[in-house]
């Protein structure tokens, strides 16, 4: 068969199989940064008055909830992507099937018979 192209199935599996991975490892990487960012802004507030807040601890819990927004887009599109390579592997998984099932070991039929 000149010129095919091969898929390496296992290979897809295993991409998608470590962005899950990924993607669990990543889920609660932003709890401790945004901890002691909040801790933060608490000890700088603790100096103003009652009902008062510095600016720069305003400041800091605005940046903490940039990341934390950041790290959660993340691991959206690991999500997405390993979703995708999954169904790419099935997809490839059953057109190979449907493949062998046509042209199957052991038939006399070969792909090319269809084409003349």
């Amino acid at each position: 068969m000149s010129g095919g192209t091969r898929v390496e199935q296992g290979a897809l599996k295993q991409a998608a199989d470590s962005l899950v991975g990924l993607r669990a490892d990543s889920d609660r990487v932003d709890n401790k940064p945004i901890e002691k960012t909040v801790t933060a802004a608490q000890g700088l507030n603790k100096s103003s008055g009652p009902g008062e807040t510095w600016e720069s601890a305003d400041a800091l819990i605005a940046m903490g909830e940039r990341f934390s927004d950041s790290v959660s887009n993340l691991k959206k599109m690991l999500g997405d992507i390993s979703a995708n390579i999954h169904e790419t592997h099935k997809g490839y998984t059953k057109a190979e099937e449907q493949e062998k099932a046509k042209y199957g070991h052991g038939a006399n039929q070969s792909m090319y018979d269809d084409f003349g």
